[in-house]
């Protein structure tokens, strides 16, 4: 039976697929190396969250084991963390933390701030929110236009505090200084191509656009 995957992650010699339910998909890349037979490998089934209006969505890998999924459904229930970012760890096969101040459906890109200022981003129903890893709580909410606030991506600085831009549907990049979170401080942009993804070169601290 052929499974489409609605995200696919990295996490050290394995590779994770979630499928749009609660469960996560895992291969061992070096297993999968070492069998010589054409067959088919199985994958380990991982139980993210039993609940039936938890579906996984985006996954994105933190560090160590561990790995970031998103809440995928429109149709949340308030009562049971529905829209709620697990931390989920891969080698211990359970939610280690939860990531609650998401309203939707949520976005996670590729996180480059968890180690240099313990924050992960998030962006939904174009409201972006920083998290810290120590506490699993919100510590910035940014208001971004809702044509142009699909994504968001967090970039290490040199101060106490990272930077975020944000971008969407058109060819905008918002940037944002989170210590004045009430705006974003400029803009830039392609000129007529849409941005699909951001992404951030650590060695020579370049913001790469692809569209």
């Amino acid at each position: 039976t052929s499974v489409c995957f609605a995200s696919i992650s990295k996490c050290g010699d394995t590779i994770i697929g979630g499928s749009g339910t609660g469960r996560l998909s895992a291969w061992n890349v070096n297993s999968a190396l070492e069998d010589n037979d054409d067959k088919a490998i199985e994958p380990r089934i991982m139980l993210v969250d039993h609940n039936k209006n938890f579906q996984c969505g985006d996954l994105q890998y933190v560090g160590d084991s561990q790995l970031l999924v998103a809440p995928l459904r429109f149709d949340f229930d308030e009562s049971d963390h529905s829209r709620t970012v697990r931390l989920y760890d891969v080698n211990a096969e359970a939610v280690v933390g939860l990531l609650c101040g998401t309203l939707g459906e949520v976005s996670i890109g590729k996180q480059y701030c968890v180690q240099s200022h313990n924050a992960i981003f998030a962006m939904s129903k174009s409201v972006g929110v920083v998290f810290d890893t120590r506490t699993y709580q919100p510590t910035v909410v940014l208001h971004a236009d809702k044509r142009r606030g699909e994504q968001i991506l967090g970039v290490p600085s040199n101060s106490s505090t990272p930077v975020a831009f944000t971008y969407g549907s058109e060819e905008d990049m918002k940037c944002w200084d989170l210590r004045m979170p009430g705006s974003h401080v400029y803009t830039m942009a392609t000129g007529n191509t849409i941005v699909q993804h951001l992404f951030w070169h650590e060695d020579t601290s370049s913001l790469l656009a692809s569209t």
